[in-house]
Protein backbone atom coordinates (compact mmCIF):
# COMPACT_ATOMS: atom_id res chain seq x y z
CA UNK A 1 0.00 0.00 0.00
CA UNK A 2 1.46 3.44 -0.32
CA UNK A 3 0.95 6.37 1.15
CA UNK A 4 1.14 9.60 -0.54
CA UNK A 5 2.62 13.04 1.07
CA UNK A 6 -0.10 15.96 1.22
CA UNK A 7 2.17 18.08 1.02
CA UNK A 8 3.44 17.06 -3.08
CA UNK A 9 3.39 19.83 -4.71
CA UNK A 10 0.41 20.71 -6.61
CA UNK A 11 -0.79 23.64 -8.72
CA UNK A 12 -3.78 24.51 -6.19
CA UNK A 13 -2.01 23.82 -3.09
CA UNK A 14 -1.23 27.22 -1.81
CA UNK A 15 -4.83 27.85 -2.20
CA UNK A 16 -6.13 25.11 -0.30
CA UNK A 17 -3.83 25.50 2.56
CA UNK A 18 -4.87 29.28 2.93
CA UNK A 19 -8.32 28.26 3.02
CA UNK A 20 -8.31 25.30 5.13
CA UNK A 21 -6.26 26.92 7.85
CA UNK A 22 -7.70 29.92 8.26
CA UNK A 23 -11.15 27.55 9.10
CA UNK A 24 -9.00 25.33 11.11
CA UNK A 25 -8.21 29.11 13.27
CA UNK A 26 -11.38 30.38 13.03
CA UNK A 27 -12.74 27.46 14.63
CA UNK A 28 -10.10 26.23 17.65
CA UNK A 29 -7.74 29.17 17.38
CA UNK A 30 -3.62 28.89 17.75
CA UNK A 31 -2.78 26.75 20.45
CA UNK A 32 0.01 26.54 22.78
CA UNK A 33 2.23 23.82 22.88
CA UNK A 34 1.69 22.97 18.91
CA UNK A 35 5.14 21.92 16.96
CA UNK A 36 4.85 24.38 14.38
CA UNK A 37 4.26 28.08 13.92
CA UNK A 38 1.47 29.81 13.15
CA UNK A 39 1.94 33.35 11.58
CA UNK A 40 -1.56 34.66 11.67
CA UNK A 41 -0.95 37.67 10.13
CA UNK A 42 0.49 35.67 6.95
CA UNK A 43 -3.37 34.06 6.82
CA UNK A 44 -4.98 37.66 7.18
CA UNK A 45 -6.52 36.54 10.56
CA UNK A 46 -7.58 39.64 13.13
CA UNK A 47 -5.48 39.15 16.07
CA UNK A 48 -8.67 39.51 18.57
CA UNK A 49 -10.04 36.14 16.65
CA UNK A 50 -13.33 35.07 17.98
CA UNK A 51 -13.51 31.21 18.35
CA UNK A 52 -16.31 28.91 17.39
CA UNK A 53 -14.94 26.49 19.94
CA UNK A 54 -12.80 27.16 22.60
CA UNK A 55 -11.83 24.33 25.05
CA UNK A 56 -11.64 21.50 22.50
CA UNK A 57 -8.54 19.45 22.00
CA UNK A 58 -5.99 18.94 19.24
CA UNK A 59 -4.62 16.22 18.41
CA UNK A 60 -1.34 15.04 18.05
CA UNK A 61 -2.20 12.70 15.37
CA UNK A 62 -5.90 12.69 13.53
CA UNK A 63 -7.41 9.94 11.68
CA UNK A 64 -9.81 10.00 9.01
CA UNK A 65 -11.94 6.52 9.37
CA UNK A 66 -14.20 6.50 6.67
CA UNK A 67 -16.70 3.72 7.00
CA UNK A 68 -20.02 4.95 5.44
CA UNK A 69 -19.62 4.06 1.53
CA UNK A 70 -16.92 1.41 2.41
CA UNK A 71 -19.45 -0.72 4.79
CA UNK A 72 -22.45 0.86 4.03
CA UNK A 73 -23.21 -1.50 0.73
CA UNK A 74 -22.06 0.87 -1.98
CA UNK A 75 -20.04 -0.58 -4.64
CA UNK A 76 -16.89 1.37 -4.13
CA UNK A 77 -13.45 0.54 -5.35
CA UNK A 78 -12.08 4.04 -5.76
CA UNK A 79 -11.65 3.92 -1.74
CA UNK A 80 -11.00 1.90 1.07
CA UNK A 81 -10.15 0.96 4.88
CA UNK A 82 -6.36 1.41 5.72
CA UNK A 83 -4.70 -1.78 6.91
CA UNK A 84 -3.47 -1.17 10.11
CA UNK A 85 0.09 -1.94 10.21
CA UNK A 86 0.38 1.05 8.10
CA UNK A 87 -0.57 3.13 11.24
CA UNK A 88 2.29 1.93 12.81
CA UNK A 89 4.48 2.33 9.70
CA UNK A 90 3.32 6.51 9.58
CA UNK A 91 2.44 7.36 13.08
CA UNK A 92 5.04 9.45 14.98
CA UNK A 93 6.84 7.57 17.93
CA UNK A 94 6.53 10.71 19.83
CA UNK A 95 2.54 11.17 19.75
CA UNK A 96 0.84 11.34 22.38
CA UNK A 97 -2.92 11.96 21.55
CA UNK A 98 -4.44 10.10 18.96
CA UNK A 99 -7.90 10.88 17.72
CA UNK A 100 -9.81 9.11 15.14
CA UNK A 101 -12.85 10.86 13.37
CA UNK A 102 -15.59 8.60 12.20
CA UNK A 103 -19.09 8.02 11.38
CA UNK A 104 -21.43 8.02 14.52
CA UNK A 105 -21.88 4.71 16.15
CA UNK A 106 -25.42 5.72 16.55
CA UNK A 107 -27.81 4.58 14.41
CA UNK A 108 -29.99 8.24 14.71
CA UNK A 109 -27.02 10.20 13.83
CA UNK A 110 -26.11 8.59 10.43
CA UNK A 111 -26.83 8.48 7.37
CA UNK A 112 -30.40 6.65 6.51
CA UNK A 113 -28.25 4.26 3.74
CA UNK A 114 -25.19 3.41 6.59
CA UNK A 115 -27.19 2.39 9.58
CA UNK A 116 -27.55 -0.97 8.87
CA UNK A 117 -23.56 -0.98 8.84
CA UNK A 118 -23.29 0.92 12.14
CA UNK A 119 -22.27 -2.06 14.39
CA UNK A 120 -19.82 -3.04 11.61
CA UNK A 121 -17.99 0.04 11.88
CA UNK A 122 -17.99 -0.19 15.28
CA UNK A 123 -16.41 -3.20 15.58
CA UNK A 124 -13.84 -1.91 13.02
CA UNK A 125 -13.09 0.99 14.72
CA UNK A 126 -12.97 -0.88 18.40
CA UNK A 127 -10.18 -2.87 16.80
CA UNK A 128 -8.35 -0.25 15.72
CA UNK A 129 -8.06 1.96 19.08
CA UNK A 130 -7.03 -1.81 20.75
CA UNK A 131 -4.26 -2.17 17.82
CA UNK A 132 -3.17 1.47 18.03
CA UNK A 133 -2.92 1.01 22.11
CA UNK A 134 -1.01 -2.49 21.88
CA UNK A 135 1.59 -1.10 19.50
CA UNK A 136 1.70 2.75 21.25
CA UNK A 137 1.70 1.92 24.77
CA UNK A 138 1.96 6.05 25.97
CA UNK A 139 -0.64 7.01 23.56
CA UNK A 140 -4.40 8.31 24.60
CA UNK A 141 -6.65 7.59 21.72
CA UNK A 142 -9.94 9.27 21.25
CA UNK A 143 -13.20 8.36 18.97
CA UNK A 144 -14.19 11.60 17.87
CA UNK A 145 -17.83 10.88 16.39
CA UNK A 146 -20.39 12.24 19.19
CA UNK A 147 -22.72 14.53 18.18
CA UNK A 148 -21.18 17.33 19.35
CA UNK A 149 -18.38 16.43 17.06
CA UNK A 150 -19.80 18.59 13.81
CA UNK A 151 -18.19 18.72 10.56
CA UNK A 152 -16.67 21.63 10.96
CA UNK A 153 -14.87 20.85 14.08
CA UNK A 154 -13.62 17.44 12.89
CA UNK A 155 -12.10 19.55 9.49
CA UNK A 156 -10.47 21.68 12.44
CA UNK A 157 -9.13 18.85 14.48
CA UNK A 158 -7.58 17.24 10.89
CA UNK A 159 -6.01 20.38 9.83
CA UNK A 160 -4.63 21.46 13.45
CA UNK A 161 -3.16 18.13 14.17
CA UNK A 162 0.69 17.52 13.60
CA UNK A 163 0.26 14.44 11.41
CA UNK A 164 -3.13 13.21 9.79
CA UNK A 165 -3.82 9.80 8.09
CA UNK A 166 -7.00 9.64 5.99
CA UNK A 167 -7.79 7.30 3.28
CA UNK A 168 -8.87 8.87 0.43
CA UNK A 169 -12.27 11.19 0.54
CA UNK A 170 -13.13 13.95 -0.84
CA UNK A 171 -14.21 14.45 2.65
CA UNK A 172 -10.55 14.14 4.10
CA UNK A 173 -8.18 14.82 1.13
CA UNK A 174 -8.88 19.22 1.63
CA UNK A 175 -7.78 19.03 5.61
CA UNK A 176 -4.89 16.72 4.47
CA UNK A 177 -3.65 19.26 2.41
CA UNK A 178 -4.03 21.89 4.39
CA UNK A 179 -2.77 20.47 7.51
CA UNK A 180 -0.38 22.58 9.52
CA UNK A 181 1.75 18.90 10.08
CA UNK A 182 2.30 16.53 8.31
CA UNK A 183 -0.64 14.76 6.05
CA UNK A 184 -0.96 11.26 4.47
CA UNK A 185 -3.80 9.96 2.49
CA UNK A 186 -3.94 5.94 1.18
CA UNK A 187 -3.29 5.70 -2.62
CA UNK A 188 -5.84 2.50 -4.04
Amino acid sequence: MLFIWCSYKWHWQDAIQRDTRRFALKQLGPRQGLPFAIDMTALDLPSDLILVYTDEEVNDVAIHFRCGDILGGENRYDFDIVKFDEYKRQIFPEARIVGIATQPFDPDLMRPRDRSKAQNCKRIVLLLVDYLTNNFPNITVTIRNSANDTLPLTWARLIMANQTIISLSSFGIFPCIGTFGQGYFQRV
